[in-house]
């Protein structure tokens, strides 16, 4: 009875491990023509497969590594280059402008003199058109007076000329007067 305790165990432990009756009856029957393959050979099997894998893996992590440090190596070399024309670009543009600056400045300061010298002739011809305006007043009131003087005078002359033309008149007839008397 033990003896059959122990066979239905290690039945039923080699059910387990089988899993498939029918594979279990081919077993069991030892025709040898089953590819039955039991647990352990297939853990073998796995584990072999798990350690190519791994061995895989890792050269392909290897690989990547290794690829993807020259690619990072490629591509700081590229950002530096990139970052260093940058900086070459920006420090001749800050040259340009500092220089267009300078430039600027120093127009800036020509014009600067420039205004202050035209505001001094400004203020000189302002000046000088305020003389010469005054002048010109002077000039208008003596002009007005010579022109009153001249009326005067003209008036004068012909009042003179008139009188003298009476004169004149009388002394013809007193000349006339006296050829008739003397006569």
């Amino acid at each position: 009875m033990q003896l059959k305790n122990e066979l239905q165990i290690a039945q039923n432990a080699l059910s387990n491990e089988i899993g498939d009756p029918a594979v279990m009856k081919t077993v069991l029957m030892g025709t040898g023509s089953s590819n039955y393959i039991g647990r352990a050979q297939k853990i073998l099997v796995l584990q072999q497969k798990v350690n190519e894998l791994q061995a895989k893996q890792s050269d392909s992590k290897t690989k990547e590594l290794h690829d993807l440090t020259v690619n990072t190596k490629k591509l700081e070399k590229a950002r530096k280059a990139i970052n260093e024309q940058v900086l070459k670009d920006t420090q001749l543009k800050v040259t340009e402008l500092t220089t267009s600056v300078e430039i600027w400045k120093r127009r800036s300061k020509a014009l600067d003199v420039e205004i202050t010298v035209l505001r001094i002739q400004i203020q000189k011809l302002l000046s000088k058109s305020e003389s010469d305006n005054q002048l010109i007043d002077q000039l208008n009131a003596e002009l007005g007076k010579n022109n009153m003087q001249r009326l005067k005078t003209k008036d004068s002359v012909t009042k003179l000329e008139e009188s003298i033309a009476l004169l004149q008149l009388k002394y013809d007839k007193v000349c006339l007067n006296i050829d008739k008397v003397l006569i």
